[in-house]
């Protein structure tokens, strides 16, 4: 396997060579809120709020490789 680098930015928390994204939104975690009420009135009323994104950079499968992957809170 060669080497590789990527760029992460400690500031926002992504990763500049990322491979792969996603947004994870309030309809996809609701069952883990604890305060259900408000879950559902924030969605009846048509918003879908990103609870956390995050940014993958993987490599070449090779035994014991993992994955380097940067989540963020945008949940304010």
């Amino acid at each position: 396997m060669k080497p590789y680098s990527t760029i992460l930015d400690f500031k926002t928390g992504v990763i500049k060579s990322f491979k792969e994204d996603a947004r994870v939104k309030l309809s996809v975690l609701m069952e883990f809120f604890n305060d259900r009420e408000a879950v559902d009135q924030i969605l009846s009323s048509g918003q879908d709020p990103i609870i956390y994104e995050y940014f993958e950079h993987s490599q070449h499968e090779v035994e014991r490789s993992d994955k380097l992957r940067c989540y963020n809170d945008v949940s304010g």
